[in-house]
């Protein structure tokens, strides 16, 4: 999947939305967000969002993993 940075922006507001009320992400919106962050070269909120999967005991799958190689952990 690929985002245009205006796509991404309605994206990444959705999921601040989402934590807002509370809404606890899939691994989809996970791997969604994740994705756009590593693409438009945001690799600090990647890797914080990583760690947000990390203390909801949410874990890395197959389809995560490779957008998180380019994220220094």
């Amino acid at each position: 999947m690929s985002f245009s940075s205006e796509e991404f922006e309605d994206t990444e507001k959705l999921s601040k939305e989402m934590n807002g009320l509370k809404i606890l992400p899939s691994l989809g919106t996970f791997n969604s967000v994740t994705n756009g962050y590593t693409q438009v070269r945001k690799m600090e909120d990647a890797e914080k969002l990583l760690m947000e999967m990390k203390a909801q005991n949410v874990q890395p799958k197959t389809m995560t993993k490779p957008q998180l190689d380019t994220v220094v952990l």
